[in-house]
This record gives C-alpha cells, structure tokens and sequence, in this order.
C-alpha cells in the first residue's frame, strides 16, 4: 500500500467519529424541574428580598441595597455528565444615586457549598461572590473594573469563595448587541457537555459565549452532584431583575431495551392526562393512523411573534423550550399504545396571544393538519388512536 499512514489515521477518524455518534445516542436528557412561572414555587428556597408577584420571581425591586435568590432545594443535580436549563429574564426599572445607574445584575450558580447561601455578598457581588465551591454565569448590568456595564461573564474561584471581579473570569463577552436592561423579556438556554458551556441568548442557534471547563475537576462534586440558583443584589445602582420561568434537564445513558419481533404497540400505559404542569388539558380532536410510527411537524403558520412551546407525548417531552418558526421542525414518535396523548405546553404568550402552532401527523402517505392553542392556564392537545395490527 502506498500511503498507509494515511489509511490507517482514516481509519482511526472513521473509528472515533462511530464512537461519538454512539455516546450520542446512548444518552438522553431528563426533566429535572419546570417552572413555566412561578405561582407554585414548590421545592424552591426563596431568599432576602425576593418577591413572587403575578408569577414572576423579583429577585431584587428597583432600590438600593437589595439581594435575593432562587433555589432548587428539592435535591442535587446530577451536573457531570452534561446539562441544560433554560429561563427567562427582564431588568428593568433601573435608577440609582451616587452617580450609579442600574445594577448590577444576576447570576445562575452551580455549587456545592455547605455555607450559609444568604451571606453571599450584594452590590456587584450579585448574591453570590463569597459562596465557595461555585460556578456563576452572570448578567451583569454595572462596570466594577471590568470595562464593560453589559456583559455575560463565567466566573469561578474553583474550591475558593468565588469572586465578581475580573480576576475570576474564564469567559466574557462585552459586546452583546442588546442590552441587558432594556426592559424586554430574553430568553435563555445553557447547555453544559464534554467540559464545554455554552450560553444562550434569544438565538438559540449561535452561543454568545462559550467556555471550556470541566466541572467535574474545577469544583468538588458529590459522586457528579450540585446544586442550582439564581441570585441578584443591587448596590447605590439597582433595577428589578425578574425570572419568569426556568426548567433544568440533565443528561444520563438511556436503557438499552431489547427488541422484539412484534411491532405492536404495548397496552396503555397512560391514562388520558386532564392536567399537565398544573395546567387543564383540553383535548380538541382524534386523529386516527394505521402505523405506531409517525412523524409530529410543528410550525408557525401565521406571524413569527417569538411563540416558545414544549411538546409532550404520553407524559414524555418530545421537544422542550423550541421557537416556532415558518420552518417547520419534525420529530419521529413511537406510539406505545393504542390511544397517544399529544399536548401543546405554551412557555410563553408571544407577542400576540395566545401561542399558537400548526400541527400535522404524518402517518406515511397520510397527512393530517390542525392548529392548537395554548396559554399559561391551559393546553390544547389531541389523542393520536393507532389502529394497526393488534
């Protein structure tokens, strides 16, 4: 052979790639918690001058001096292994005195401490500067010597109490092209995998910023295990920082299930849900098809007014925190029983309520199409009856 080094580098490329592509699909995101808003604050430690108004968690009202926080309490996360948590924030109503104006902004915080959480410092240090053994992503509002009053930031001090300022910064941006206080409701998606974070902001195709670090060996964690908040502090500069919703999903192997020669589906498992996430379903129609496998297309068929929605099947999410665009976004579903329960979750109202999104089941050649609508009180949803093979 002429050149085998070549081939056999080849070979080993072609290798890792199968390799990858296998961890991929040998894992699966798992909800962890869901708080489309916050009138039920369940499992959540709510801290200093932290506020559920209307739903919203105000972490800090506009005044100086205020702190406030967040906290899943209910148990660890496993973070390790990969993550994703998503949110929604405003900041807005910003003054101030001293010659400040608006701060200073909040953080989401991944740690493992045993201290006391409400001693983390206020002002700039965003409720979580001194808390050791920590992670912060912070949105900060207000330049404390770090050339820039509006940047995302990661910052860690590892084991050591973490700090707000430049030193403990492992990924900044400066230069956002929005905002952070302007008032408007933004988006948010985290994802954390391979030693890599990557933050999100309304688009949730290309990260604003992105981090190598490896969690595992930058904190100390409790068998992969830490726990999650967000916290805000306002100082002689202060706004209203509000979260209007926050979901965690975290990564872990799926369950190798053996096959059988049988494609029929398995008998109910589910009862029709006439609740979900604390919501009324109302069930608007039956759609029949002859296969257990179909595809679910999902799009915007009228106005693209930023509608965010879940998606879930017999008590399963199919799609989480997705934005409903003309392009349409397929999904291909197994039904494991002969009457499926198919149910829009509305994270949002858009800019023109209620969220709406077009739906079609594809069942081979067979196409049906309906629209459902979805609100904070309530979601439309349908019964998919397969009619095959017993």
């Amino acid at each position: 052979m002429k050149y085998p080094n070549i081939y056999i580098l080849s070979v080993l490329l072609l290798a890792i790639l199968q390799v990858n592509t296998l961890r991929a699909q040998d894992e699966e995101l798992v909800n962890i918690f869901n708080y489309p808003n916050f009138s039920n604050a369940q499992d959540l430690r709510i801290v200093h001058n932290t506020q559920i108004t209307r739903g919203t968690a105000r972490l800090t009202p506009a005044k100086v001096g205020q702190k406030g926080g967040i906290w899943y309490t209910k148990s660890p996360i496993q973070v390790d292994k990969g993550f994703s948590t998503a949110f929604a924030f405003r900041i807005s109503g910003s003054g101030g005195t001293q010659n400040c104006f608006g701060a200073d902004g909040f953080a989401l915080i991944i740690h493992n401490s045993h201290q006391d959480l409400t001693k983390g410092i206020n002002g700039g240090g965003m409720g979580y500067d001194g808390i050791p053994n920590c992670i912060a992503i912070e949105f900060d509002t207000f330049d404390n010597n770090e050339r820039s009053a509006n940047h995302i930031s990661i910052q860690t001090k590892g084991h050591e109490p973490n700090k707000s300022s430049l030193d403990a910064s492992v990924a900044m941006n400066r230069n956002l092209g929005f905002s952070l206080e302007d008032g408007r409701v933004h988006n948010v998606k985290i994802n954390y995998r391979n030693g890599k974070i990557e933050v999100f902001v309304d688009n949730m195709q290309n990260p604003i910023l992105i981090a190598i670090l490896d969690i595992a060996n930058t904190i100390a964690l409790d068998q992969g295990q830490a726990w999650v908040g967000i916290s805000a502090a306002t100082g002689a500069g202060f706004s209203k920082h509000d979260i209007l919703r926050w979901s965690m999903q975290t990564t872990r192997p799926t369950q190798k299930i053996t096959q059988t020669s049988s494609t029929t589906p398995e008998k109910p498992i589910l009862e029709k849900p006439t609740v979900l996430e604390d919501r009324k379903v109302d069930y608007v129609k039956i759609i029949k098809v002859n296969s257990p496998e179909v595809l679910v297309r999902v799009w915007d068929n009228k106005t693209e007014d930023g509608d965010l929605i879940s998606l879930n099947l017999n008590g399963e999410w199919i799609t989480q925190n997705l934005y409903l665009k003309k392009k349409v976004k397929t999904f291909k579903v197994n039904l494991r029983q002969k009457e499926n329960f198919l149910v829009l979750h509305a994270l949002n109202l858009g800019r023109i309520p209620p969220n709406t999104a077009a739906i079609s089941i594809v069942d081979g050649k067979n196409k049906q199409t309906l629209v459902l609508s979805s609100d904070l009180e309530q979601s439309q949803a349908i019964s998919i009856v397969y009619e095959g093979g017993e």
